[in-house]
């Protein structure tokens, strides 16, 4: 009975979030795991399968906003907000340069 409260609740919490946190909150998790699995990662096999996941994932989420933008729930503004957000910027950056260090890690 506890559990179905809390997930009441976590799902209450989530459907308050703006679309534009929604949608920042995915692209966080979504660069945050890419680094965390290129940093174990033991082969270029390996390294080009987990950048292609993420891409696939990506076009998702690009897919997810553009329906948004075609419903009216996401604006210019939204998308301007999050491509000047500092702390995504820094996710991207990481993210390249773990990419970067499984590719040189896995030459070895």
């Amino acid at each position: 009975m506890k559990k179905l409260v809390l997930w009441s609740v976590l799902l209450l919490l989530c459907g308050c979030e703006s679309k534009s946190t929604q949608v920042k909150n995915k692209a966080t998790d979504l660069l945050e795991d890419y680094t965390n699995a290129l940093d174990n990662a033991k082969s270029k096999e390996e390294v080009k399968i987990l950048k292609e996941e993420f891409e696939r994932k990506g076009e998702m989420l690009e897919d997810e906003v553009n329906k948004l933008q075609e419903s009216g729930d996401y604006s210019l503004k939204n998308m301007q907000d999050i491509m000047q957000d500092e702390k995504l910027k820094g996710l991207v950056e990481q993210a390249k340069e773990a990419e970067r260090n499984a590719y040189n890690r896995c030459k070895e």
